[in-house]
């Protein structure tokens, strides 16, 4: 008999620890829930969807997870803006009704390679495609960043700043000289003429395949970045071509003024700092 109260008791703590277990878990669900929620921003009736990147665009994060949250908490989190949660962002404020405009703030973001740049392209034009303006606003603008600015509707450009196109070059180190110096002996065995790659360690300049080569493709990105330029803002052929080519000489006749010569190119819609633009968007 006791051994059976004993039981009956042991069963019934044991179903009331269960009990408060699952208790705490939701209490602890709920809390996790209210605080995402509560920290959330609403979004208004009427609202802009600013774009904002960080450091370098990627399609995916670079280091494992756990070091990231490491660095995180260290407060030594890599500069990089994840691809996909923009393009996300943007398709999904094409179809939300708050969403008026798009705005595409560029100042802190750092490069990217032409297919992130391409993919976020389309998705801005899908925005634009849902009858939403575009507008983009920068300090000044590096080749990457314009690649994306050029796809708004407006392109604001700050009064003291400039629009920076160098086209694509590849630039790479020759060892040999080092390596002679070092009494280190490389042998090669190789079949073609293309064979570049090992030229770092035998050459001490580019050979004519390698110019060749490297040309090939060089000109078949330089000619797609200044198609995606022309067409979105509607330039005349060769257009960015020149402005590269003769904006040292632009430049200097304009006292220094390169925030003027990227607008008498057609390059940005007008010169305005970002209270300017601010204010464009309430109004």
């Amino acid at each position: 008999m006791i051994k059976s109260i004993l039981s009956g008791i042991w069963r019934g703590l044991d179903g009331l620890r269960k009990v408060l277990h699952l208790i705490l878990l939701v209490v602890i669900f709920g809390v996790i829930v209210w605080a995402v929620s509560s920290s959330a921003p609403g979004v208004p009736e009427r609202a802009a969807l600013v774009v904002q990147p960080q450091g370098n665009l990627v399609e995916q994060l670079s280091g494992d997870p756990v070091q990231r949250a490491v660095e995180n908490a260290r407060g030594q989190q890599r500069q990089e803006t994840l691809l996909w949660d923009l393009v996300e962002a943007i398709r999904g404020a094409a179809s939300d009704d708050r969403i008026r405009v798009l705005v595409l703030d560029l100042d802190k973001m750092q490069g990217a390679g032409q297919p992130e740049l391409e993919e976020l392209a389309s998705a801005i034009h899908a925005f634009r495609a849902s009858g939403k303006p575009v507008i983009a606003y920068g300090t000044a603008f590096d080749q990457d960043q314009y690649y994306l600015a050029a796809q708004a509707d407006k392109v604001f450009l700050d009064p003291t700043g400039y629009v920076m196109i160098e086209g694509y070059s590849r630039y790479p180190l020759y060892f040999k000289g080092l390596l002679q110096k070092l009494g280190v002996d490389i042998n090669v065995f190789r079949v073609g003429t293309f064979k570049s790659a090992i030229e770092i360690f035998t050459r001490t300049d580019m050979s004519p395949a390698d110019k060749q080569q490297s040309l090939a493709y060089l000109n078949v990105l330089w000619s797609s970045y200044q198609k995606a330029l022309t067409d979105a803002r509607k330039l005349p052929a060769g257009a960015v071509a020149n402005y590269v080519d003769s904006l040292a000489k632009t430049v200097s006749a304009a006292n220094g003024d390169g925030a003027k010569v990227a607008l008498q190119a057609g390059l940005v819609t007008a010169l305005a700092d970002k209270l300017a633009v601010e204010r464009e968007l309430i109004g």
